[in-house]
């Protein structure tokens, strides 16, 4: 058994430096590429983007609009389960 456990300390700590390097690699990396004339949002854009903003702010707001649809399911649940 002591070697199974090294051999799976051994792969976690290979799978974090894995993605540590990737992470690194992706954020800090050179561009392939150079993105010349690319805006940040087009006109037909702005519609989306601002129906997102405005559900973002109602939840933020007022987060009872997606917890109220939900009670009596999770009231249901919660019987269930015997809570």
């Amino acid at each position: 058994m002591p070697v199974l456990a090294a051999v799976g300390t051994i792969g976690i700590i290979m799978t974090a430096v894995y993605l540590l390097r990737a992470v690194l690699a992706i954020t800090y990396g050179n561009a392939e590429r150079e993105f010349v004339g690319v805006t940040d949002i087009r006109s037909f854009e702005w519609a989306p983007v601002l129906v997102l903003i405005g559900l973002i702010v109602l939840i933020g707001v007022y987060p009872a609009v997606l917890s109220e649809p939900l009670q009596a399911t999770l009231e249901t649940i919660m019987m269930g389960i015997g809570g």
